[in-house]
């Protein structure tokens, strides 16, 4: 099993959220007893917020890019951003990632791609 980094402390809601869930389903499909290695740096939501306030992407980048090499630096193997709002500035960190990343919109995409969306719509409204 590969030891998970996450970028966390942009909602420290969500790095919790994050951190139970994949506990949860590791211990599901591993055993009770046994846990997943994971690895959070917790980031200044501060300083990503100004950044984001004042349009600095490649400001967001660098605050990323800085927790994804820390991550590295304490043997994390694969790593997720905690937060939706940080994937607006993917493109200017994804590609210098010192790690492989696992991003929330392909994952979402991906799940809804999968779904029978029409289905969904139709029972929404109650039609045949």
């Amino acid at each position: 099993m590969k030891k998970i980094g996450l970028v966390g402390g942009l909602g420290p809601a969500s790095t919790v959220d994050y951190y139970l869930r994949l506990v949860e389903k590791h211990r599901s499909v591993h055993g009770e007893d046994n846990y997943p290695q994971i690895v959070i740096d917790s980031v200044n939501m501060h300083e990503v917020t100004e950044a984001f306030a004042g349009s600095n992407y490649d400001g967001v980048a660098e605050i990323i890019l800085k927790s994804l090499h820390s991550l590295k630096n304490a043997g994390a193997e694969i790593a997720a951003v905690t937060a939706n709002t940080v994937h607006i500035a993917w493109d200017c960190f994804a590609g210098k990632s010192p790690l492989p990343l696992v991003s929330i919109v392909d994952v979402t995409a991906d799940y809804i791609a999968n779904q029978d969306i029409s289905a969904c719509w139709c029972l929404a409204r109650n039609l045949p």
